[in-house]
């Protein structure tokens, strides 16, 4: 029985070919070089974003809008952030692939760096090209993790 989500043991997989254009487009959009991250976003209602779970957007205007409205904050604060990605799953079956990642995101603040951790998951339909339809990003607390490996090992049916 899983008490909560495990990603202790993951294994990592090289980067498919869609998720290393998202996250080189998405880093290069954040740190202001770039409009392409956005043009990968379908424009249709069904596209839809979450950071955590009660912040959302729907509709690609909206994602667009959520996605400047980001840059224009990490603008005016002097820290670099760079997000690197480790992929545990992509699958790509007909007009839809999806994949399942552990997200880093390195900053550089006041000559410390500070990393925060994240699950994403990040879902394509292909259309003409592939676009990203879905992107759902929260937070990965280890602690919890934590407890979840001690309660697997004291579960009787662990």
């Amino acid at each position: 029985m899983d008490f909560i989500d495990s990603f202790t043991h993951l294994k990592s997989q090289e980067l498919a070919p869609l998720v290393k254009r998202h996250y080189e487009s998405l880093n290069a959009f954040l740190d202001g070089k770039s409009e392409e991250f956005l043009e990968h976003w379908h424009e249709g209602p069904e596209s839809i974003l979450f950071f955590n779970l009660s912040e959302r957007e729907r509709g690609g205007e909206n994602v667009r809008l959520t996605f400047r409205q980001v840059r224009a904050v990490l603008s005016r604060v002097p820290v670099g952030t760079t997000l690197q990605p480790t992929q545990v799953q992509y699958v790509e079956c007909a007009d839809v692939a999806y994949a399942i990642l552990m997200e880093k995101a390195i900053s550089e603040l006041d000559k410390r760096t500070v990393v925060g951790e994240h699950r994403t998951t990040l879902i394509w339909r292909k259309f003409e090209d592939w676009k990203l339809v879905h992107m759902h990003n929260d937070t990965y607390d280890r602690r919890m993790e934590t407890m979840s490996e001690l309660l697997r090992g004291y579960h009787p049916d662990a």
